[in-house]
């Protein structure tokens, strides 16, 4: 029994000096403002989203990217992050890194972007504003998610093509998180909703024939350079 409890304050003694190191880690390469200056209107950033969905998304594209926006100027000088959210909306830099897990980013840029080309995606951008988040990630502009917001911005803003749809059955869709999800909503979804889907499975058939962009899809594009991150 001695033995026993020897060991398990081991253990403890390992996993504190083992907690503490990784916060010291975290707190040591969160982005700061000095990191913000190298910026530019029209970038793409990425983060590990702490909603709900997070784990369905990081599981699902096999990504440790699950929530995306493009850096834009207000009317202030400010930095700010145009995402599609809760609703679509304009955040401030500062805000949007510290909600995410970690306070880690990714920063992406099309080196070839003119000014007046990221002016014109930031406007296509703004265009949306204040819509409703896409709970089903379902093509359409009345209800947009994250990379959908992104990918629409570039492509109407300066005709510019990033990542690619996919069906969601070549996703790694079928792990729990992600069924989980779609468990709760699947009867609201637009093509399962009032009976046009018996039950989940048929709405879960249904819904593997969709397509979606991921943000990993986006990231993964080579006509994007990698600027800045803060991940391993």
């Amino acid at each position: 029994m001695k033995k026993f409890l020897r060991l398990l304050s081991y253990v403890l003694i390992a996993v504190l000096v083992l907690g503490a190191l990784t916060w010291t880690w975290l707190a040591s390469t969160e982005a700061t403002a000095s990191d913000f200056k190298s910026l530019k209107r029209g970038d793409v950033i990425f983060q590990t989203s702490t909603s709900s969905q997070s784990l369905a998304i990081l599981l699902a594209s096999n990504s440790q990217f699950s929530h995306m926006g493009i850096v834009d100027i207000d009317a202030e000088g400010k930095m700010v992050v145009l995402e599609a959210t809760s609703t679509t909306r304009a955040t401030a830099l500062k805000d949007w890194v510290d909600r995410g897990a970690g306070k880690r980013i990714a920063v992406y840029r099309f080196p070839k972007l003119t000014d007046l080309d990221a002016k014109s995606i930031v406007a296509a951008g703004r265009v949306h504003l204040g819509k409703p988040y896409d709970l089903f990630f379902y093509s359409s502009e009345t209800e947009l998610y994250c990379s959908e917001f992104v990918y629409l911005a570039f492509k109407v803003g300066a005709a510019i093509t990033l990542g690619e749809f996919q069906k969601i059955n070549t996703l790694n869709l079928d792990n729990f998180a992600a069924r989980r999800v779609i468990k709760k909503r699947w009867e609201r979804y637009p093509l399962c909703e009032n009976g046009q889907a018996k039950d989940f499975e048929a709405c879960y058939a249904i819904l593997q024939q969709q397509k979606l962009i991921t943000p990993h899809s986006i990231a993964a594009d080579k006509q994007l350079e990698l600027v800045y991150t803060n991940y391993l």
